[in-house]
């Protein structure tokens, strides 16, 4: 059946597939190479050019739908994944409490948004995958992601009050723009 980003349900379980900014990364990396390479060498921009191979996220989704229990989905592209909860609660009509110690970020992503002082849940994120799933089936959803060596974690839940949208406990603003444009203006 069809899956979208419009069927979450309070107290479904969000997870991540991935990590955060794998577009981001990549985009990055190739884009501004020489002056990463500079910083960091070339073996961590080899690494995060690689991550190109990690774009499509349609393993990820046949996997979790196979699985079970999977509400909505959603692929967090323009404003990363803080903009892609946003656009799947919207859709939902529901509200979402994150983690942010649950959200992973490569070690790649980390030293690049360092570099360039952006925020990676911020940033361009095509490549992961947000899923709601009943918590019920949670478990068994992560065990075939990662079965099928995709990275996943579980880094909360969805709420039926849809103002509540926190991070950490803490209110999470929709990004006004996609931390990536920082670099390009």
């Amino acid at each position: 059946g069809w899956v979208s980003a419009a069927q979450a349900k309070p107290g479904d379980r969000l997870l991540f597939t991935k990590s955060a900014a794998v577009e981001g990364t990549f985009i990055l990396a190739l884009d501004r190479g020489e002056e990463l390479e500079r910083e960091y060498g070339p073996d961590l921009v080899d690494r995060a050019e690689s991550f190109r191979e990690k774009l499509s996220v349609v393993p990820d989704a046949l996997t979790a739908i196979e699985t079970g229990g999977v509400h909505a989905m959603h692929d967090p592209t323009e404003g990363g994944l803080a903009g892609g909860l946003h656009e799947l609660a919207d859709a939902s009509q529901v509200g979402f409490s994150i983690d942010s110690e649950k959200i992973p970020v490569a070690e790649e992503t980390r030293k690049i948004c360092n570099y360039f002082e952006i925020d990676p849940i911020r940033t361009i994120g095509s490549g992961s995958l947000l899923i709601c799933v009943n918590p019920e089936k949670c478990e068994e959803v992560i065990d075939s992601l990662e079965g099928a060596g995709i990275g996943v974690s579980n880094i909360g839940s969805v709420l039926k009050n849809k103002e509540k949208r926190v991070i950490d406990g803490k209110t999470l603003e929709f990004p006004e723009q996609d931390e990536l444009w920082k670099i390009f203006e």
